[in-house]
């Protein structure tokens, strides 16, 4: 008796807290719903508590974050007319007085707590959500798989070689997204690929290296300006391509070369490639028999701290080292440039000095 009067007693306890719970959200403003309009046309009620990209995306508004939602990359900018709340330490580094006074805000960083008044760029808007199932994991390194995802009804949404999709992982406390590089070429629209790098303490990238085959994930993009330029591939008179990547930003430079490689009246292609160890050129062999089939390809990679094993015998050394020797100028040239931001502030300097004007280097840092 005394037993089954302390399961009762338990009982009765989580019931009390889970109401004490219910109640406290809703005095705070955590839970329930509030309107949110955008531009001041579309009405959508969304749940209080979740970040404004969130609301945005429940509401088909589908905003670019190359950070996975951290207030670092600014892209999420939209204007809050109303309801935001005040600016978050984020925000007050990113935004400039300017923008305060124009009510622009980062979506990632504003609560919906209140109705709001959103008015968002429409090119910002043109972006789309698509479901698609994991059919290939392949381990292409220790730490980099590069998964295949097969799209559903209505296939892959149109992208530029270059450009990255966002995965969104629902998480108990909110929805977690993260971006990645499309490292396939844009001809096949039923599947795409994304390289993913394992980072210690990640949430998305060791979720994803676990993530079973035949899993269904959510995505929404194509997002970034990282790509060639509009009809450069048929264009008659291509100018040179300079493509620089750092460790796993090697993807979208994947996506550009399949694409240049397959035209066979393309200028000249310079692939450099920086990584730490040999591990990190994980798609070596591939550009190696490459530059032997395509003759306007050039392959050049570097390893900054060489191991034993690697037997390595070609350049030592950073990168932006390797572009110093090997590039003698950039006239006529365009430049796509991705990776650790260190890495890419070196490479600029050097491209900069070799002649490249501000409005032919693409860069897209992934290390914000």
């Amino acid at each position: 008796m005394q037993f089954i009067l302390t399961i009762l007693l338990i009982n009765a306890f989580v019931l009390l807290l889970c109401v004490f719970l219910v109640i406290t959200n809703y005095l705070l403003n955590q839970s329930g719903k509030v309107k949110l309009t955008i531009n001041n046309k579309q009405e959508n009620e969304v749940e209080r508590g979740q970040t404004l990209l969130s609301a945005c995306f429940e509401s088909g508004v589908f905003l670019p974050a190359a950070c996975g939602g951290k207030g670092t990359c600014r892209k999420c900018a939209l204007k809050v007319h109303s309801g935001g709340g005040k600016l978050t330490t984020f925000e007050r580094i990113q935004l400039t007085k300017e923008d305060a006074q124009e009510n622009v805000r980062l979506a990632c960083q504003v609560k919906v707590r209140e109705n709001l008044n959103i008015e968002v760029d429409k090119k910002a808007a043109s972006a789309a959500a698509f479901k698609a199932k994991l059919i290939r994991s392949e381990a292409i390194s220790p730490k980099i798989k590069i998964l295949e995802f097969e799209c559903g009804k209505g296939g892959l949404p149109s992208f530029e070689p270059g450009q990255y999709v966002q995965v969104r992982i629902p998480q108990p406390w909110e929805t977690v997204l993260r971006s990645y590089s499309i490292s396939s070429a844009p001809g096949n629209k039923l599947s795409f690929t994304l390289d993913v790098q394992a980072v210690e303490g990640g949430l998305v990238s060791n979720m994803l290296h676990h993530t079973p085959v035949g899993s269904e994930l959510e995505f929404c993009g194509p997002f970034g300006e990282m790509h060639l330029p509009k009809d450069y591939l048929k264009s008659d008179d291509k100018p040179g391509v300079v493509l620089i990547a750092g460790g796993v930003g090697l993807a979208p430079m994947r996506s550009i070369a399949a694409a240049l490689t397959e035209n066979s009246n393309g200028g000249e292609i310079m692939l450099f490639h920086g990584a730490a160890s040999r591990s990190g050129l994980y798609m070596e062999k591939h550009y190696r028999d490459l530059e032997k089939v395509y003759k306007n390809f050039k392959y050049f990679p570097a390893l900054s701290a060489p191991l034993l094993e690697d037997g390595w015998v070609g350049f030592e050394g950073m990168v932006h080292q390797l572009l110093n020797a090997k590039l003698e100028g950039g006239a006529n040239k365009i430049c796509m440039l991705c990776g650790p931001k260190p890495m890419m502030k070196a490479c600029e300097k050097i491209l900069f000095n070799k002649g490249f004007s501000s409005d032919r280097i693409y860069s897209d840092p992934f290390d914000f």
